[in-house]
């Protein structure tokens, strides 16, 4: 295994190919630097600029590890100290809201049945990640023909719940919701004959704000991402099919812009949207592979989206990418890594980093942590120039993306929930024994 040295990790930290996302005429919403509030963290980027978290993971920098009850592909949210998981046991039909204080003191629970439906054997009824405010955390998901939405307050009782109708997909459900502002975003794309909505429901009483009639041919998986144009409104971009990018005006529902592309009938969107030196990139597949992509400038000539470059190989289906200033970081399915460049589609490294994933890559002070279905880390550079940097077997399942808070890694395997922080003398601090 190479390990990457000090110097050159101190130079990364410095450069460009680290930074956040969008140049010129976008940007993202921010959270502090406390917050990991939605799937992905800040604007689901995955990308934290924390610089004191490990990157040789052992069992020295483990500062706790708790079971967590049932089982769930959701990922971890924090806000402030507090983390937040769905869960799910299935054999009796009970769903669960989970809360923990980030010293891993289980908090609340809140526990509801559920009717179950149509699953996809790797999928859970608790996969759809949580997104959080100051004052609520939010929770999308299906039971039985119905799709739900509910908020509970940050002490686990109920503000609101809402049903957003009729649900219907073979594989179950898995897209989650994202706060901007005053508004609650929700996907409800799903196989049924109107292909569902989206919708926008405001965050203090569950109220629509807006509804979006759909005609999907397959559900989405994906999550929304926030674009903010240099001028206009800010909007959400969902992805799906057959309309690969939906442009939606945040605060009043209107549709901005779309792109159709070329998603074949038979894929779906899993990974969700990113953005990337001003270019929106998105994938779908199928059968454990992307088979298509969109690589769009929003604003081209005439104002329309435009195609900014084409790729049909080495396409993530259930990952979603890490994008920086420059480079786009494709991990795929089968755990092969691909660096392009960003503006171009330029293939300029590809490399089998990790074992099959569904987990989404994170990066962390200029390092791209990749998970496997195994729970196998691999740390690689996000750099131009492929590097490994470190390894870790967590020796348990995992399909949920970590969650990056403060000076601490927060990785949820199939039974457990791990706070990474301590630092062994290798990583500058004395280390300690796991709890």
């Amino acid at each position: 295994m190479t390990r990457l040295p000090l110097s050159l990790l101190s130079s990364l930290r410095h450069s460009s190919t680290c930074l956040l996302l969008l140049s010129g005429t976008a940007m993202i919403h921010q959270a502090n630097g406390e917050e990991w509030s939605r799937f992905r963290g800040p604007n689901g980027t995955g990308i934290s600029d924390a610089t004191t978290i490990p990157f040789n993971i052992s069992k020295d920098v483990i500062d706790w590890s708790i079971k967590v009850k049932g089982i769930g592909h959701s990922s971890p949210v924090v806000f402030g100290d507090k983390i937040f998981l769905t869960s799910v046991v299935h054999d009796d039909s009970e769903r669960f809201v989970l809360c923990y204080s980030t010293t891993g003191k289980k908090l609340w629970e809140y526990k509801t049945k559920f009717t179950a439906h149509a699953l996809h054997k790797f999928n859970t009824f608790a996969s759809s990640t949580p997104a959080v405010d100051a004052e609520r955390v939010y929770v999308s998901w299906t039971t039985g023909d119905r799709h739900e939405v509910l908020a509970l307050t940050h002490d686990g009782q109920m503000a609101w719940s809402k049903d957003l109708g009729f649900f219907a997909e073979e594989h179950g459900s898995s897209s989650s919701p994202v706060v901007y502002e005053k508004t609650l975003l929700v996907g409800n794309d799903h196989a049924a004959q109107d292909g569902g909505y989206l919708a926008g429901l405001d965050v203090a009483t569950g109220d629509e704000k807006w509804k979006i009639q759909r005609h999907a041919i397959k559900a989405s998986f994906s999550t929304p991402t926030i674009y903010k144009p240099e001028n206009g409104p800010v909007q959400a971009i969902f992805s799906s099919n057959p309309v690969a990018l939906t442009a939606v005006e945040v605060e009043t529902g209107n549709v901005a812009w779309e792109y159709a592309g070329d998603f074949r009938k038979d894929i779906r969107t899993v990974g969700s949207p990113v953005i990337a030196n001003g270019i929106v990139f998105a994938s779908a597949g199928s059968g454990g592979s992307g088979k298509a992509c969109v690589a769009i400038r929003p604003n081209g000539k005439d104002g329309k989206p435009e195609v900014a470059w084409e790729l049909d190989r080495a396409l993530p289906y259930v990952p979603t990418p890490i994008a920086t200033k420059e480079h786009l970081f494709l991990l795929g399915d089968n755990g092969t890594m691909s660096c392009i460049n960003a503006t171009t589609g330029e293939s300029i490294w590809k490399e089998r980093v990790t074992g099959e994933t569904y987990s989404s890559p994170v990066c962390i002070d200029g390092r791209i942590y990749c998970i496997s279905r195994r729970g196998e880390m691999a740390i690689v550079a996000a750099s131009p120039t492929f590097t490994k940097i470190a390894e870790y077997n967590f020796e348990s399942p995992i399909h949920a993306t970590p969650a990056v808070s403060g000076d601490r890694l927060y990785v949820r395997t199939e039974g457990r929930l791990i706070s990474i922080g301590k630092h062994s003398s290798e990583n500058g601090q004395e280390g300690a024994d796991a709890n």
